[in-house]
């Protein structure tokens, strides 16, 4: 297991102190045992809020300077305080009637990648396996489409498709297919290199149209056997 830290810390401990170098001084991580930021202090409102009042704001001011620098303004106020809308999806519900997920695993490394084999060797240690991911399914949804654990099957959404083995088990929503991140390497090293899938592949390119940011949750496929 030694040559497996290699680079990295050389040993199990010494990864440890590699990982956590860039947040806090290691013989203070030995002291205390976990690490902490600074002491919170009381009314520091001018750092936090970064809004014209200095102050939390129901209402965002700032939302309705922009729209009316954009030209955008109606004169809705309900488009500047906390409210709910409609998610919008990529892909039309009847044709693509799951939704897909992604999530990180234990074994996904933090901005690194998974050329390590004792990292592949337990990579889905939640499901028991390693040196792959899978296309979660629920039973329920499994039966419907005559899908065994264990079928190597096609999950298609409107911008590709990729192919894996399919792993049922209850764990997750009928309607929902889950991918786990960190494979699906085309490169990256002996040990990453044709891993898995990579369920980016296979994600539409879309933002949040009130926050900006980007959307990774809100593609829909269709699932069947390979």
């Amino acid at each position: 297991m030694t040559g497996s830290f290699e680079g990295i810390g050389d040993s199990a401990d010494g990864f440890v102190k590699y990982r956590t170098s860039a947040i806090t001084y290691w013989d203070e991580l030995l002291e205390k045992g976990v690490w902490v930021g600074a002491d919170y202090r009381y009314s520091k409102f001018y750092q936090i809020f970064k809004t014209p009042s200095k102050k939390f704001e129901f209402y965002s001011t700032n939302m309705e300077a922009a729209l009316k620098e954009a030209g955008k303004w109606t004169g809705d106020r309900i488009a500047c305080l906390p409210h709910y809308e409609d998610a919008r999806f990529l892909g039309d519900k009847a044709a693509y009637p799951l939704m897909l997920t992604n999530y990180h695993p234990l074994l996904d490394v933090e901005d690194g990648n998974q050329n390590y084999p004792w990292a592949q060797e337990i990579f889905m240690v939640m499901h028991g396996y390693g040196w792959t991911n899978f296309v979660e399914i629920n039973s329920k949804t499994a039966n419907s489409l005559d899908i065994k654990d264990g079928d190597m099957v096609w999950v298609e959404s409107p911008v590709g498709k990729i192919k894996a083995r399919a792993r049922v088990f209850q764990g997750i929503h009928p309607g929902v297919v889950a991918i786990a991140h960190g494979l699906g390497h085309s490169s990256c090293g002996r040990w990453a290199k044709g891993m898995g899938i990579n369920p980016n592949e296979i994600i539409g390119v879309d933002y949040d149209y009130i926050s900006g940011q980007s959307s990774f949750f809100n593609t829909r496929v269709k699932l069947y056997k390979a």
